[in-house]
């Protein structure tokens, strides 16, 4: 099991502040994957991810936005168990079907 960090207090109040969003949380595991909630009083809030090879945001709507959060990082515990530092291919292209992710970059 991967021991998640936060480290959301080694930002700035200014640089949490981005493009209308604010950093709710940052965690961190292993210094390789991140899963982070930015806030937006107007719009669905954002998480932000990176893990190996891949990297970009899914949308949720404020009320289930950490729960959301919550699911992607058990995702990536399970992935990381299984194949380490590089997510695989498969699990890529479930985790773009299953979040519907906005920005996707896998470099094979």
């Amino acid at each position: 099991m991967l021991e998640w960090k936060d480290v959301t207090g080694s930002f700035s109040e200014s640089s949490r502040h981005w493009k209308g969003r604010y950093l709710e949380i940052c965690e961190v595991a292993e210094n390789k994957i991140e899963c982070s909630l930015f806030s937006c009083e107007d719009d669905d809030w954002e998480i932000y991810f990176s893990y190996g090879k891949m990297h970009g945001v899914s949308y949720a709507s404020a009320d289930k936005a950490a729960d959301k959060r919550k699911q992607i990082m058990e995702d990536f515990e399970r992935e990381f168990e299984k194949n380490g530092d590089y997510p695989s291919g498969e699990f890529m292209d479930y985790f773009d079907r299953k979040y519907g992710v906005d920005i996707f970059h896998a470099f094979f």
